[in-house]
C-alpha cells in the first residue's frame, strides 16, 4: 500500500509540475 501511495504521490506531484510548465508557456 505504501508503494501505491507513494507512486500516486510522485504522479501527483509531476501532474502539477506539468500543469504549472504549461501555464509558464502560456504567459
Amino acid at each position: 500500500e505504501n508503494v501505491m501511495k507513494a507512486y500516486k504521490e510522485a504522479i501527483k506531484e509531476k501532474y502539477r509540475f506539468f500543469s504549472y510548465g504549461d501555464a509558464m508557456l502560456i504567459i
